[in-house]
Order: C-alpha cells, then structure tokens, then sequence
C-alpha cells in the first residue's frame, strides 16, 4: 500500500552506487529488516523484502541529496551513524515504523532533528526534563521580587 505511493523511480545512476553509497544503503536495508521479521511489529506480507529495498534506497538518496551534503563526507556520515540506531528500534511510533508505512518520507526521516531519533524512553525522560524545567521557572517568576 505504502509502496504504491512512492514517486520516483530509482534511476539507472542510483543503481550504480559508490562502495560508499552502497554500503550505506546495504546498512539501512538490514536496519530497516527488522520491521518485517515478525519481531518487530512491522510489515510481515510477502512485498516486505522489496519494500525495505526501495525504502532503503529512498533513504540512502535523500541523505546524499540532502542540505550540506552532495558527496559521501563528515556530514554524509554522521548523518547515516545518526540514523541507523534509530531505524533499529521497535517501538511502536519509531522512524522506521513510520517510515515504511508511508507516515514519514525518506526527505523527512534524514532531517529529523537527533531528539525525535532518540529511542521512546530517552525521549520520555527529555519530555520530563523539560517539563521540570518549564515548572521551575514558572515557580521562580511567582517569587516576590522575581
């Protein structure tokens, strides 16, 4: 269903991948696999497989085209080290979850900022952290004299 949404083609250049490219997406597939195995919630029909492939691919380009980016440097990489944790979690409302099914584009996924990539509990405990924050100065401003 998600995969019938999908726009662009994959180009003969992509296919053509740099060892670099390649092994990025290679690494994004088998991150991205873990969403139809059974274990982790994720898409489990028989279009999995070439679903991941073209997810995979989407999302190897998207962070070679993205802002800053162009060749497979720092930025190129940091980013994939970035975002191959977080395609690797399972909870529920995960990028990968959302990703594959059609929530999230590849554009969108490769500009997530790092606390959105963080896993549900990190991402709790910052909600928590915040809302401490927001508090104390709440109470601070009630002070006389503040």
């Amino acid at each position: 269903m998600a995969a019938a949404t999908r726009t662009q083609p994959l180009s003969s250049s992509d296919e053509r991948l740099c060892p670099v490219r390649a092994k990025a997406r290679d690494m994004l597939a088998a991150a991205l696999r873990t969403h139809t195995d059974g274990t982790g919630g994720g898409r489990a029909d028989a279009d999995a497989h070439s679903h991941v492939e073209l997810s995979a691919s989407e999302l190897e380009r998207a962070l070679y085209r993205g802002p800053g980016r162009r060749d497979t440097g720092a930025v190129y990489r940091t980013t994939l080290r970035t975002l191959l944790p977080a395609l690797r979690q399972t909870d529920a409302g995960c990028v990968a979850a959302r990703l594959l099914r059609g929530e999230l584009s590849a554009e969108q996924a490769v500009s997530l900022p790092p606390a959105e990539l963080a896993p549900a509990e990190l991402r709790a405990a910052l909600a928590a952290k915040a809302a401490k924050r927001a508090a104390d100065e709440a109470a601070w401003e009630r002070l006389p004299g503040g």
